[in-house]
C-alpha cells in the first residue's frame, strides 16, 4: 500500500507477535504498545478484504472500516477506475473518494500511515471540481508534515496549498501564498510545478509564460535531479499553450503584482538555508495551522468495542494454522529450549511455543 510507511515484513511481524501475545513494547522506537495493537488490529481487518474484487469493495461502507482497510479499498478502486471507462469509471472514483474520506475523517491515526499523502490525494479529487473543502485537506497535510519535521515536504505542501486555492476560486490567496513562499526559501523544485499548474486555472494572459520563464531562471544552476525534471516540464509548458480548463478565475491586480515582485527578488542566500525553520514559515503563511483538525493517537479503550470479537476469532484461527504449519514443516518434536523453526532466532518456548 502506497500510504503505509512500513514493509510487508514489518506488518507480518507485528501481527504475528500480537497474535502470539508477545511483548510489543520494544518492537519499534517511537511506537507505543497501543499504537502497535491498533496497527495489528487494522492489518488483520485489511487482510480479510485483500483479495475481494473491486465491485464488492465498492459496495462496502468504508466508514465501518479501519484506516488501513479503507485505504486499501480507496487505492484498489482508484486503480481499477483508471483502467475502466464511462459510467463505471465515475462510479468507482466516487466510491474511492468515499473510502479516502473515511480514512481522513476518522479521529484515530494508525501508526505508519502517511496521512499527509492521504489528505492531499483526497484534496486532488475534490479540487478538480472546485470543491473548497480541498483547502482544509491540504492544510491538514501541511500540519502532518510540520509535526514530523519534514522540511522538504513542508515547502512542497505550501506550494500545493497555493495551487489548490487557485483551483477552487481563491486566486488572490493562492498567488499571495506563492509570493510568501518564494520570499522565504529554500525553494523545493516542485513548488514551481505547483505554481505553473495553478496558473492554468487563472484568467491572466501572459502571466503563465512569465512564471515559467522566471521559474526556469531560478532552477538554471541547480544540479538536483528533481530540479532537472521540473526544468524539463517547464520547457515543455513553454512550447505549447496552457491546457484549457472548464473554469478560470481572475485574480486582483494587487495579487498579481505581489507575485511578480516576489519572482523578481533575488533568491535567499545558501547560507540562510541552515537557519530556515519550516514550521515557522508554515505558521506564518497559515496562521491558523495549529488549530487545523488533526488525528489523535489511539488509547486502550479504542481497541475494545470494535475489534475484540474479530481479533479473538482471527487470532485463534491464525495461531492454530501457524502451529499446524510448524508441525508439518519440522516433522519432529521441537524442544522448548531449541531454536524456533520459524527462523526468528528465539527459543521455541519464547516464540511459536507460546501458541
Amino acid at each position: 500500500m502506497q500510504y503505509l510507511g512500513a514493509t510487508p515484513g514489518f506488518v507480518e511481524k507485528v501481527v504475528a507477535d500480537y497474535i502470539r501475545g508477545a511483548n510489543l513494547e520494544k518492537c519499534i522506537p517511537g511506537a507505543t504498545v497501543v499504537d502497535l495493537e491498533w496497527f495489528a488490529a487494522e492489518a488483520i481487518e485489511a487482510a480479510a478484504i485483500h483479495r475481494k474484487p473491486a465491485q464488492l469493495l465498492a459496495e462496502l461502507d468504508a466508514h465501518e472500516l479501519g484506516d488501513l482497510a479503507a485505504l486499501h479499498v480507496a487505492e484498489t478502486l482508484q486503480q481499477t477506475a483508471y483502467r475502466a471507462g464511462g459510467a463505471q469509471r465515475d462510479t468507482l472514483l466516487a466510491a474511492a473518494e468515499r473510502a479516502f474520506a473515511a480514512a481522513a475523517d476518522s479521529p484515530i491515526r494508525t501508526f505508519g500511515v502517511w496521512y499527509s499523502d492521504v489528505f492531499f490525494d483526497l484534496a486532488q479529487l475534490r479540487r478538480r471540481r472546485g470543491d473548497g473543502s480541498a483547502v482544509e485537506l491540504v492544510e491538514r497535510a501541511l500540519r502532518f508534515d510540520v509535526e514530523r519535521e519534514e522540511a522538504t515536504n513542508v515547502c512542497s505542501r505550501i506550494g500545493d496549498l497555493g495551487e489548490t486555492l487557485m483551483m477552487v476560486g481563491r486566486p488572490d490567496d493562492g498567488l499571495r501564498t506563492f509570493a510568501a513562499l518564494l520570499r522565504t526559501g529554500p525553494p523545493s523544485p516542485w513548488q514551481w510545478t505547483a505554481l505553473r499548474h495553478g496558473m492554468e486555472w487563472l484568467d491572466t494572459p501572459g502571466l503563465h509564460e512569465q512564471v515559467c520563464r522566471a521559474s526556469l531562471a531560478r532552477l538554471r544552476d541547480s544540479n538536483d535531479r528533481d530540479a532537472a525534471e521540473v526544468r524539463s516540464q517547464l520547457e515543455e509548458a513553454l512550447s505549447r499553450p496552457p491546457e484549457p480548463r472548464d473554469r478560470v478565475h481572475r485574480p486582483s491586480a494587487e495579487a498579481v503584482h505581489d507575485l511578480t515582485e516576489a519572482l523578481a527578488e533575488p533568491l535567499p542566500s545558501v547560507a540562510s538555508y541552515d537557519k530556515w525553520d519550516p514550521a515557522a514559515v508554515a505558521r506564518r503563511i497559515v496562521p491558523h495551522l495549529d488549530v487545523v483538525r488533526a488525528k489523535r493517537a489511539p488509547v486502550a479503550e479504542d481497541l475494545r468495542p470494535r475489534q475484540a470479537v474479530l481479533l479473538a476469532a482471527t487470532a485463534q484461527r491464525d495461531v492454530e494454522s501457524h502451529a499446524q504449519r510448524l508441525r508439518t514443516s519440522t516433522g519432529a518434536k521441537v524442544g522448548r529450549n531449541d531454536p524456533c523453526p520459524c527462523g526468528s532466532g528465539k527459543k521455541y518456548k519464547r516464540c511459536c511455543g507460546v501458541c
